[in-house]
């Protein structure tokens, strides 16, 4: 009897375990979206509210059992018709839209207590196959079981979201799009010239390629450029055939600028400006303009271009000098986004100009100066602060490799200052010593009070990094810390 009730446990057990359902899919989604080392919280928030929701369902199954046999035996048929009825369910239902990414123990662990097919699950092997089994005596034994099992069917697709990650980042967009499909691909095009390409950006694989090949110009977005420089086998390569570039996607510290036309030999290299809405830019340095120039700003407008820097709140054009939002309009202009009139209205306005989300200045000279981003702008006790004046200051010490500033949530400020370094390798650096380089240099409230020491960023698969996750990320690395935010 208990090899034929063992047969067909095991069929059904792998069915349910391995099936859709809420823990099979929000560990896939956590892995794919998250990775491993962010979404762990949730996949231990999910086995331990697993465990406790069996071992609640064993004390109620015994305990009906002891007292009303005859109602225990039926509820084995309840739990096979909704397996069933789950079947049904999930072959006609439409994918969900999209979800908090955010990754947390508790929700992983109260998901529990709210998913139907677990408990089913549990109330059908306690009474289908527990019972009949004589396992009465094992009700300590067996959560720990099922939450195995359970377990081993949920991390199967926690592995899927892995592997799917790991595709994405290696596979996804070969080009990117303005960058890429435009700056890049057409100029090699139009001008008969060889494209040297890496699968997937790796700084290493760059230098060496450079060094190969003797490609005369390279492209790239700071990040990657800032990586490159800082390879702790950049001295190895000869990057003398290097003459030119682009250099696009962000805002360039003026420090990075700098190396790359010394210790890079890009003389040329130039920087555009825009958005995949207004591709492939809207300004652009020229090899003409100075080394301080092409440093320090994004060049003027392209031809037949008309770009503006319009006040925010008043949508009209700011003096020359005076802070605003970057706007262009011309035959660069999407005509919209596809079947969304409403995101298009948010974009572009009644006079045809695109918002672009930036901050920017621009010169008597008509250059422009990116100063910060409009959603990135972090308002602390009602100052208005911009994260890349405090990036370019902090980018002044040597040991910093890279550094983002974002702002994290305070109940009493509003939100205050957040810096994310990454420290050269080799070199080390403390909270303090930054707060000291600061102090007497910036203004008090824009001296950093959250310092984290970070090894990589959120990034994008065209290598931008993800500004907007920063806030999250500084919360879950306080709360690891123990720190209050005030």
């Amino acid at each position: 009897m208990l090899s034929s009730i063992f047969v067909s446990y095991l069929p059904y057990a792998l069915v349910t375990s391995f099936t859709p359902g809420p823990n099979n899919v929000l560990t896939l989604h956590t892995v794919s979206q998250n990775g491993w080392a962010r979404g762990k919280n949730t996949l231990l928030g999910i086995i331990a509210g697993f465990f406790c929701v069996m071992a609640v369902c064993a004390l109620f199954c015994y305990q009906l059992n002891h007292f009303l046999p005859t109602l225990s035996q039926a509820l084995r048929y309840v739990g096979a018709g909704y397996i069933l009825w789950l079947a049904v369910h999930v072959a006609r239902s439409k994918p969900a839209g999209e979800e908090s990414r955010k990754a947390s123990f508790w929700k992983g662990f109260l998901l529990q207590f709210v998913n139907v097919k677990i408990i089913f699950y549990a109330i059908t092997i306690y009474t289908g196959y527990v019972f009949p089994a004589g396992g009465s005596s094992t009700m300590v034994v067996q959560p720990l079981l099922l939450t195995v099992m359970g377990t081993a069917g949920f991390m199967t697709w926690a592995a899927a979201g892995g592997l799917f990650q790991a595709f994405l980042t290696k596979h996804y967009r070969p080009f990117n799009y303005a960058m890429g499909a435009v700056l890049a691909l057409c100029a090699v095009i139009t001008h008969g010239s060889t494209m040297v390409m890496v699968e997937d950006f790796d700084p290493l694989k760059v230098l060496a390629s450079v060094h190969k090949e003797r490609c005369t110009a390279l492209y790239g977005v700071p990040t990657m450029f800032i990586a490159e420089l800082n390879h702790p086998m950049f001295d190895m390569f000869d990057l003398s055939s290097l003459r030119t570039g682009i250099m696009a996607g962000a805002p360039c510290p003026i420090e990075t600028m700098k190396q790359v036309m010394e210790k890079m030999y890009c003389k040329d290299i130039i920087s555009v400006y825009g958005l995949t809405e207004s591709s492939p830019g809207m300004t652009a340095t020229r090899v003409t303009d100075s080394p301080e120039i092409r440093a320090t700003t994004v060049g003027r407008s392209l031809p037949f271009v008309e770009v503006k820097v319009l006040d925010p709140e008043t949508n009209k054009e700011c003096p020359v000098g005076v802070q605003g939002e970057m706007c262009c309009k011309g035959y660069n202009i999407m005509k919209g986004y596809y079947k969304n009139p409403e995101a298009t209205a948010a974009i572009i306005d009644e006079n045809g100009f695109l918002h672009s989300g930036d901050l920017g200045v621009m010169d008597e000279n008509g250059y422009f100066r990116i100063t910060g981003r409009l959603k990135d702008m972090i308002i602390r006790g009602g100052e208005n602060i911009y994260p890349r004046e405090i990036e370019n200051f902090l980018f002044r010490m040597p040991q910093i490799e890279s550094v983002e500033v974002g702002g994290i949530p305070s109940p009493k400020y509003g939100e205050e200052v957040g810096a994310f370094i990454k420290v050269k390798e080799g070199q080390t650096l403390t909270e303090e010593e930054i707060k000291l380089f600061c102090r007497g240099q910036i203004a008090r409230y824009k001296i950093p009070k959250y310092i984290f020491f970070v090894d990589s960023y959120p990034m994008t698969a065209s290598g931008k990094i993800q500004k907007y996750k920063l806030k999250d990320w500084g919360l879950e690395m306080l709360r690891d810390r123990g720190v209050e935010v005030i």
